[in-house]
């Protein structure tokens, strides 16, 4: 095979996904790293929701593990644990929802726009 032909087997080889960028490298290895965290996290993840359903601010929890969450039945059936992600809604006090993320240590705030 000639120099011409063997670029553009690599090309093509790139092109159709066989092989892994250095952009999905790096986010597997960054993965990798945190994932004894996560697995942690995901061990209190219940004692966390505990917390903040005491918390005036709070005004509904959104997780899959817990019992009024719409997707419960199907996450139940599915997994044991490990799910970290929730979402909350808040009070309307300004005030304190900016006192409460501004002492987050933890976490970090993720906006989604509609």
């Amino acid at each position: 095979m000639n120099i011409i032909n063997k670029l553009l087997w690599r090309d093509n080889i790139n092109n159709i996904g066989i092989t892994n960028s250095i952009f999905d490298i790096y986010f597997l290895l960054k993965a990798i790293k945190i994932l004894c965290f996560r697995l942690k996290l995901a061990q209190n993840i219940l004692i966390i929701i505990k917390y903040l359903k005491l918390q005036k601010i709070v005004k509904k929890i959104y997780h899959f593990l817990l019992k009024n969450n719409i997707g419960h039945k199907i996450t139940k059936d599915k997994t044991k644990r490990f799910r970290t992600i929730f979402n909350f809604e808040y009070n309307d006090s300004k005030k304190m929802l900016k006192f409460f993320l501004n002492s987050l240590k933890l976490f970090t705030l993720v906006k989604f726009f509609r």
